[in-house]
Formats: structure tokens, sequence, C-alpha cells
């Protein structure tokens, strides 16, 4: 199927060349990277882009499906990038779809529902949590028209921030009996918060878990907006005390209440802009430094084993290494003929 078909499917919300593109996305074929580079320009401004993260274990994956069984219900339409660990074998995702989601939608419709669209992808070894293809997945979804694409993160403990570079709205999700307040402080992960969610609220200990993070906000600047871009412009990151259980539902409506009051605050405050342009330039930085490495290992001429070899045997340091390899690759033959879609 030729490009341009599957970039007409996708402006005509045609599901079959939605999963067509995001599989091209995945495979690293040629024809992914030509259909983002068109379709580029369409994306929708004002679909929202939301983040769930959080340490493993926590209930990240039921909390993602309520909340979009609740945009269901509010007429809204939602795409969902589920971020799985990787094989050590094929490179794919090990929970995949069917089992991931099947697992927490108890018995609802979402896989029958138009409305919904669910894929999982592998994170590819990123210890951050995110693949590399998140962000073009994000693309498509937004020129496809969903209102709201949520990300779920691996859950990969203090590495999960990598979420703060792609999502408009950032959900910290935590839990009872994660820890004393030192393995808190020292996790990066609560800096990224535009809002945090005590899941599993029910169980002991929860009550210690919101107070910690209300002393927290009230003694430090988390609750100022300079950590995105630079503003004065203040939003108060709200804790949101949840159970995601069927039988025992807690705080879902006020959360998904806080996500949109978040979106609401950066697109009045004209902050959404910022957002979106760190977003860019952190897209950006990787595509760069990952082709970069596809040419180190692409230039035959370079035998990286052998540069293992010298620096596990002490006779070269790691950084003399990195710097031979770099000199060696990027010849002026390279740049000239760069082409990104080889590369990647």
């Amino acid at each position: 199927m030729m490009v341009q078909d599957i970039i007409d499917g996708i402006k005509n919300k045609d599901i079959k060349s939605l999963a067509r593109a995001i599989s091209w996305i995945e495979k690293e074929r040629e024809e992914g990277i030509e259909l983002i580079r068109n379709i580029y320009p369409y994306q929708k401004e004002e679909t929202h882009i939301i983040g769930i993260t959080g340490f493993a274990g926590v209930g990240k994956s039921t909390l993602s499906s309520r909340i979009i069984e609740k945009y269901r219900s509010m007429g809204k339409t939602v795409g969902v990038v589920a971020i799985d660990p990787s094989s050590p074998f094929t490179g794919g995702a090990l929970l995949g779809d069917r089992l991931r989601l099947g697992s927490l939608s108890l018995g609802s419709s979402m896989w029958t529902d138009p409305g919904v669209f669910y894929r999982s992808v592998s994170n590819r070894g990123r210890m951050g949590g995110l693949s590399r293809m998140t962000g073009d997945i994000i693309t498509i979804m937004s020129v496809f028209g969903f209102d709201k694409i949520i990300i779920e993160t691996v859950g990969a403990g203090q590495s999960e921030v990598d979420v703060i570079k792609v999502a408009d709205t950032s959900v910290v999700v935590l839990m009872p009996g994660m820890g004393d307040r030192v393995q808190f402080a020292k996790a990066g992960i609560l800096e990224i918060a535009d809002i945090f969610v005590v899941n599993k609220s029910d169980l002991v200990g929860a009550e210690r878990v919101r107070q910690f993070l209300e002393e927290m906000l009230n003694f430090t600047d988390y609750r100022k907006g300079e950590r995105r871009d630079g503003t004065s412009e203040e939003w108060k990151i709200p804790i949101v005390m949840t159970i995601g259980e069927y039988n025992n539902l807690k705080g879902i409506d006020e959360l998904v209440q806080k996500i949109d009051e978040h979106f609401d605050y950066l697109v009045s405050t004209g902050r959404l802009n910022e957002v979106r342009k760190k977003r860019a330039k952190s897209e950006i930085e990787t595509l760069v430094s990952d082709i970069v490495v596809s040419l180190c290992y692409k230039n035959h001429s370079v035998d990286l084993d052998e540069f293992a070899k010298k620096v596990s045997n002490k006779k070269i340091d790691q950084y003399t290494a990195a710097e031979k390899i770099i000199k060696k690759t990027m010849t002026e033959n390279d740049i000239v003929n760069l082409n990104t879609s080889y590369y990647l």
C-alpha cells in the first residue's frame, strides 16, 4: 500500500490505516519516516497528551483503564500507547495489547469500542521507559483525531521520568508501602508531576503518603511553574486519592477533572506551546543521537568489538574510544549523503 493511501486513511479516521502506519514505525521501515514527514503539519493542537507514570506495581494499567472508561462516557475518543519492557530476544513488547488490556478491562467493551485504540510498544531497552517511536506514534494518533492520547510507561522505578518529554500532563501514581521518605525524595519521578495520585488508597499507609506529598509541596517550589517554562504562573499540584477496583471505585471522576483542568490551564496561560516546544527539542536530540550511533554500527570500517576489547583491557579509555569512532565514522561523505531513513 502506498504511503499517500495510508495518510489519506488516517485523515479519514480509517483504523486499519492507523494500525498499518504504527506498524511501519515499530518496524522502522522507510515508509514510516516518509509518512511522518508528510503528516507532521496536520497534528491537532487540541489533542491532549496524558502521561501515566510511576513505580512498578502501583496499578497504572488499572487506573488507565478507568480513565479511558470515564472519557468514553464523556464522548471523548482515546488512543493509548502502553510502553512495555522489550523481550531480550526479539526486541518486541513482552505483554502485548490483548493480554494487557484484556486483563484489566474486567468485562468492559473497550476492545469493540471504535472510540478506543490501544497499542503496546516495546521500550527497546530504554531505561527512561519510553521508546524512540513513542513521539511518532503520538503524531499519527493526533492526526487521526483522538481527543485524548494516554502514554503509560513501563514502570522502571527512578528512571520513569521520560514521560515529561512527550506529555502535556504528567500523572505520577504512588501507593502505600513504597518505602521511606528518603526513597521518595531521591526518586526524580516526583519532580515531573502535574498531578499526584495515591492509588490503592484503601490500604494502610495511604494517608501517610498523602501527608508526605502535602509536606513536600508546601516546603518546596514544586507548586511553581518554573519547572516547565520559566513563567511565574502557578499550577497547584493536586493530590488525588483513588481506588481502581470495580467493586470499590474511588476518585476517578476527580482525577479526570484535574487532568482536564491542567490542560485548560496550559491552554489559557499559553504554556502549552512551551511544553510542546520542549517535546520537539527532545525528539530532535534523540534522533541526532540515534543517527550518530547507527552511523557507527553501519560503517563497516569501524570495529566496535575491537574498541570494546581495548577499553576492557584498559589500553584506552571509553572517551577516547568514542572520539575515535565518531571521527572515523562521520566522514565528509557520510554527511553529504546522509539519509535519515537509512540510519534508523
